[in-house]
């Protein structure tokens, strides 16, 4: 590990802590009380340099020269407590910040944790333990405090990190969204406690966000930077389930993850349906210009029918490039899209009228995302397939490929003539 001016420092100076955390509710209420017991009681302790409190109101804090109250209108979410992080780095001499939820004590086992984390891309999200002494269960559902090495945070980070805290799932999308950017992270509950201030505590799940979620597995303080990190995903729309719990697939280990990108509301048994369009209930809410939810290297197949003239063409290779990011090496990429060779080939021998043609050329325009922006042939889709670290590119059979009695745009003729192309390659190299 290169050893840097900042980690060096680091390793040289005291740990000291910048904790950032929300105020709201009702003053007169027991959950607000016990907010404010963590707040002072944390602003006690010695390595706790500056506490942020991002308040809903004016609530009255008695200070002890550590606490700054930043008045918010709304409740926070992840990306406004990272911008408060971003905003006072290097303006306070802190090692560290943690983001946690407000009725949680710190206790001295953090310190070690610090002393661990010591890289910008490097973070701890630790599971609670209840006041009864019991840590919280299951333990790689949620995480009550998030502890950074003092840096500006990936701004991608920040765009991805809209959820609100204290809705169910947040801190697992959370977790995704770090992942997604190169960040790793442990949750080293087992050995460092946190103390969740609330005697009758209470956890509900439901299907507010959907996406990819992130769980992180209990491990030790020892095992921060020492050991790779522990996940597991699962994507989902409803209350969680454990059987849909599923490890994440290394680069070695990509056998079962395909994508059906623009599925609409056809599903191929086997594949995560992506769409962008969430009326539509895809397993993945998203595009296929930016499948940050997916990790390089961790896709076996991807089906992409009929969706990239939907992008525009300047975008093209870069869609092209995202596949072959997430694809694993040797990864199979099938594409179909209008074939414009062949319909116009129709038209210009009196095959086929205009209106015969002008849906596959133009797009339905029966919604926002029904355009069609670019037409390609076989040459120009080989050409930029290659140009993308695809290979042996060839046209394929989609009846040897699609379920029986399944139908899309991929099977589609007119007059006897095949009207998709439809085209097969693998990935021989990444893309930068």
């Amino acid at each position: 590990m290169a050893i840097t001016a900042n980690s060096l420092r680091c390793t040289m100076s005291p740990p000291a802590l910048h904790l950032i955390v929300q105020l709201y509710g009702r003053e007169e209420s027991a959950s607000h009380k016990r907010m404010m017991e963590c707040i002072c009681r944390n602003a006690e302790l010695e390595f706790i340099k500056k506490i942020t409190v991002a308040s809903e109101d004016s609530y009255a804090l008695q200070d002890n020269g550590k606490i700054e109250i930043l008045h918010f209108t709304k409740r926070c979410s992840y990306a406004d407590l990272l911008e408060i992080a971003a905003s006072n780095a290097g303006k306070q001499e802190t090692t560290h910040f943690a983001i946690s939820n407000t009725d949680i004590y710190l206790t001295d086992d953090i310190l070690a944790c610090m002393r661990k984390i010591t890289l910008n891309s490097q973070v701890a999200a630790i599971s609670r333990t209840e006041a009864s002494g019991e840590l919280f269960q299951p333990a790689k559902w949620s995480q009550d405090l998030w502890l950074f090495k003092s840096h500006i945070p990936n701004p991608k980070v920040a765009q991805l990190s809209w959820q609100l805290l204290g809705v169910a799932g947040c801190e697992n999308l959370f977790a995704m969204s770090l992942n997604s950017q190169g960040y790793d992270i442990w949750n080293p509950c087992l050995d460092c406690k946190i103390i969740h201030n609330d005697p009758k505590p209470k956890t509900e799940w439901h299907d507010r966000y959907c996406g990819s979620y992130l769980f992180l597995l209990p491990c030790t303080i020892g095992d921060v930077s020492s050991n790779p990190p522990q996940y597991e995903v699962v994507v989902a729309r409803d209350i969680f389930r454990e059987a849909e719990i599923r490890s994440i697939p290394t680069t070695e280990d990509a056998t079962s993850v395909k994508l059906h990108l623009c599925c609409g509301e056809k599903r191929i048994p086997g594949f995560l349906g992506v769409d962008i369009r969430e009326s539509v209930n895809p397993d993945i809410v998203g595009s296929a210009e930016n499948l940050w939810m997916i990790e390089d290297g961790a896709v076996q197949e991807i089906y992409f029918c009929h969706g990239l003239e939907h992008i525009p063409l300047a975008k093209a290779k870069n869609c092209l490039g995202e596949l072959n990011r997430v694809l694993k090496e040797n990864g199979v990429l099938r594409l179909a899209l209008p074939d414009f060779e062949a319909l116009t080939r129709l038209y210009i021998e009196g095959q086929a009228r205009i209106d015969d043609i002008v849906l596959a050329i133009h797009g339905g325009q029966d919604h926002a995302h029904n355009l069609h922006y670019s037409s390609w042939d076989l040459k120009s889709l080989s050409k930029a397939l290659q140009e993308c670290g695809f290979a042996n590119i060839r046209r394929y059979d989609a009846r040897s490929f699609l379920p029986t009695n399944y139908f899309d745009w991929s099977l589609h003729s007119l007059y006897g003539i095949e009207t998709s192309l439809n085209i097969e390659c693998i990935k021989i190299q990444a893309i930068s």
